[in-house]
């Protein structure tokens, strides 16, 4: 290979591997950027521990993302519902330390989470084999909270091989792969970072069903 489109290639892999990046962790909570939007009370009951939520974050990157990734559905970060000793709803999410205080896994209050999401574009999902197996999703969210407290870091190489580093989808990913024994990215060319960043499966209906989909207020609207 040429030198000069060796160098091109480069460049352009470290420019989509920071655009990545952001899709994981642009906005972590350190302010609110959209404090009046929020789940409704009729919504937060149908919420159960072990669903997941999807959101598309604030800013020119995760705008970006969003466009690069072409999917139907636009979404940039993805977290584990999750209930507190309290019993207050969390999430349970990887993020890098380039914009959060904690680099990796790690827990933030629903409300911050969503308040920090555009308008209409929250989606819950939920795995379809709780269905078939009452405690699975109790067994999804307490191996969430082992990451929690084993402070796994962010995979910054966007590796599914490496299992002591987790970027936002691949902790989904591993916590079903391991407690259910289900590949949800089975269908996805794992061999593509791009295809790896997808967020396609969680609405894949094999795997999944939709408990709350915000983005039908925007085709109503």
């Amino acid at each position: 290979m040429k030198p000069d489109l060796l160098f091109s290639r480069q460049l352009i892999s470290l420019f989509l591997a920071g655009l990545l990046l952001a899709s994981c962790s642009f906005f972590t909570g350190k302010e609110n950027q959209n404090p009046s939007y929020q789940l409704s009370q009729e919504e937060l009951e149908l919420l159960q521990p072990g669903d997941i939520i999807l959101r598309q974050g604030f800013g020119v990157v995760s705008q970006a993302i969003s466009e690069f990734l072409n999917e139907e559905i636009r979404v940039s970060h993805v977290a584990l519902l999750s209930k507190d000793f309290k019993g207050e709803w969390q999430v349970i999410q990887s993020i890098s330390q380039r914009v959060s205080e904690v680099d990796g896994v790690q827990q933030q209050a629903l409300t911050s989470f969503v308040s920090e999401s555009e308008t209409n574009s929250i989606v819950v999902v939920r795995f379809r084999g709780y269905e078939n197996d009452p405690g699975l999703n109790m067994r999804i969210e307490q191996a969430a909270k082992d990451y929690l407290q084993q402070q796994i870091p962010f995979d910054h190489s966007f590796s599914l091989e490496d299992t002591t580093r987790f970027f936002c989808s691949e902790l989904i990913w591993r916590l079903f792969l391991d407690e259910a024994g289900v590949d949800i990215f089975e269908k996805m060319n794992k061999d593509v970072r791009r295809e790896r960043l997808r967020f396609a499966s969680f609405f894949d209906p094999d795997y999944f069903k939709v408990i709350i989909n915000h983005h039908l207020n925007k085709d109503q609207g």
